[in-house]
């Protein structure tokens, strides 16, 4: 596709995320589902603990 369309393969490269946030009760399986895909794709995978310095209270 980005052989055809150069500008749209730009545009969709620009509107992915730089991350994931996921919600969900503990022991629902969040960090094994995502360092599992993270693996399979070849991503890097960081978990960020909230509050953690940069990080931004998302209740308030």
């Amino acid at each position: 596709m980005y052989l055809h369309r150069p500008r749209l393969h730009q545009a969709l490269e620009e509107a992915l995320p730089e991350g994931v946030l996921v919600h969900a009760p503990p022991g629902f399986g969040k960090t094994l589902l995502l360092k599992t895909f993270a693996e399979a794709k070849g991503l890097p995978y960081r978990r960020t603990w909230l509050p953690e310095p940069g990080c931004y209270d998302l209740r308030s």
